[in-house]
């Protein structure tokens, strides 16, 4: 059986474990990883069967530079020829520690604010990667394919869909689901990390000048923009994707208003969205973005300027249960991710 080295930023991301749960499947499989203090309900027993590298310190850049050493010389005395990394510092060690290296991006951090500094090496990762693993069809074709043509054959789009073992939740869920009808307030849902601030006061401003609408909020962030506020209720951290069947029924729109000058998210499609679609819930994104451009092609919500937020929200609550039978419409490919072994294919 093959050997592969699996090195993840954050233990606690699903998309990492999803990955994991499929190498240990197919190869003889070590993890490294970067401890967070955040998210730890989310570790779950994935730390007790791997090994840490060190605690990577959110603005801490000495010592990551450290970690990134110790990750180096962690690396030149495995004997494993294939690396399989979730971030291009990492894939950069792992070159350079004569690996053959597997690259995924979730975001591509290159194209804002320090993250910069990584667009100068993309050209030097189209040569030297063995293949890089993306998201988001959006990065490829609109980013990729346009400064580096030659990694494109060596490229594959795994969107971040909810796994195969969800499946009798959420087929239970979209069941019930189907049998009710929206009444009472308003209830939207924030879920995961809150970061982009302006969406966020945009949306306390509306709950103070709205008392029929209600927040429900889980996760990590910027919380306290709603303090004080009686609609607004935070849950705190959660485990995904354990936890998601009971987090969607507590909330009716889901509120994906990101930054939209952000070039990273003009381009992403985050995990929300497939949370949305196989839990029915109809969702209120940003606008001339990606996501919000399929949002309005599919009928799943509205993609809306944070200008035009309470406009949005009365427009998508008056059509809701139209919304949410397109939604409840999609077929199981749309949200569970079937695509996840074509990784396999391409590690050769």
């Amino acid at each position: 059986m093959k050997e592969i080295l699996f090195i993840s930023s954050a233990l606690q991301q699903p998309r990492h474990q999803k990955r994991i749960d499929l190498f240990r499947k197919n190869f003889r499989l070590t993890v490294l990883y970067f401890s967070r203090n955040k998210y730890k309900i989310n570790v779950k027993n994935y730390a007790a069967e791997s090994i840490e590298v060190g605690v990577a310190k959110d603005g801490s850049y000495g010592s990551r530079i450290f970690l990134l050493l110790k990750l180096w010389l962690l690396l030149w005395r495995n004997s494993s020829e294939v690396v399989y990394c979730t971030g291009p510092d990492q894939a950069l060690i792992a070159i350079l520690a004569r690996k053959k290296v597997y690259l995924e991006l979730g975001d591509l951090y290159q194209l804002d604010g320090r993250g910069k500094l990584f667009a100068l090496l993309d050209g030097f990762f189209c040569r030297k990667l063995g293949g890089l693993i993306l998201t988001s069809p959006y990065y490829l074709i609109d980013y990729y394919a346009k400064k580096c043509p030659q990694i494109v054959s060596k490229s594959i789009v795994i969107e971040n869909k909810l796994p195969i073992r969800m499946k009798a939740d959420v087929d239970n869920f979209r069941v019930l689901l189907s049998r009710e009808k929206r009444a009472g307030r308003i209830r939207l849902g924030v879920i995961g990390n809150f970061i982009f601030r302006k969406p966020l006061e945009a949306l306390a401003e509306l709950l103070r000048r709205r008392p029929d609408v209600e927040l429900h909020a889980y996760g990590d962030g910027l919380v306290s923009i709603f303090q004080g506020l009686q609609n607004f209720t935070y849950h705190g951290a959660f485990r995904s994707p354990e936890d998601l069947p009971e987090i969607y029924s507590s909330i009716d729109i889901n509120y994906i208003l990101y930054d939209a000058s952000n070039n990273n998210v003009k381009l992403a499609l985050p995990n929300k969205l497939y949370e949305s679609i196989a839990f029915g819930c109809p969702l209120i994104c940003s606008d001339g973005v990606a996501l919000g451009m399929l949002v309005q092609k599919k009928g799943f919500g509205i993609a809306s300027s944070i200008d035009d937020l309470e406009k949005s929200l009365d427009a998508l609550t008056g059509n809701y249960e139209m919304y949410r039978g397109r939604l409840l419409s999609e077929p199981e490919a749309s949200y569970l991710d079937m695509q996840q072994d074509k990784i396999l294919s391409l590690i050769k």
